[in-house]
């Protein structure tokens, strides 16, 4: 077998590719030559592009999202032993700990895509701040929406045209706030 090679013009760097090598006889040039073919065993799906919900805050719903690839099974690992087969995993009530790096593989009859990582940072738990200004109170929230009602147990409404800081004069008929972030 001296002399032999293989040169596959069809392969991506950094994918794993095995072949099954099997020797011939017949259609060689004498009897004492060997020929040699080689094929790849299977062919692994393309690298996940992944993404998440960003910002994100401590208590909001973490959604995950890879793309998809026709007959993929996906292989989710992350921050606190998370792992997951879904495509689109969905972490409810994130807290800071889900912060940190998520890995996801594609898998296709066996054969597994180059991992993708994401780097995934929750942030801490929004805070509604309030300071008296004058004859007014002034509230302000990193992100989310403004609810008010008139009873602590609402009906919860959206504040709509409100964004921070908002300003609401002491004169108003009593009303109580907090922020959605969903």
């Amino acid at each position: 077998m001296l002399g032999t090679n293989y040169v596959d013009t069809g392969v991506t760097n950094g994918i794993t590719y095995y072949y099954v090598v099997t020797g011939v006889r017949a259609g060689c040039e004498s009897t004492n030559s060997h020929c040699v073919s080689a094929t790849p065993a299977c062919t692994p799906p393309p690298k996940p592009t992944l993404s998440y919900n960003t910002p994100i805050y401590a208590g909001m719903t973490l959604y995950l999202s890879a793309t998809s690839a026709p007959g993929v099974m996906y292989i989710w690992e992350g921050p606190n032993g998370f792992n997951s087969t879904n495509q689109n995993p969905v972490v409810p009530n994130a807290t800071e700990q889900a912060s940190g790096k998520y890995t996801v593989v594609a898998m296709r009859d066996g054969c597994a895509s180059v991992p993708a990582t994401l780097d995934v940072v929750v942030q801490p738990p929004v805070r509604l701040s309030f300071e008296v200004k004058g004859d007014a109170i002034v509230l302000d929230w990193p992100h989310g929406t403004l609810l008010w009602a008139t009873n602590i147990t609402g009906p919860w409404h959206v504040h709509s045209g409100a964004s921070a800081p908002y300003t609401n004069p002491m004169r108003a008929p009593q009303e109580f706030f907090r922020v959605q972030l969903q």
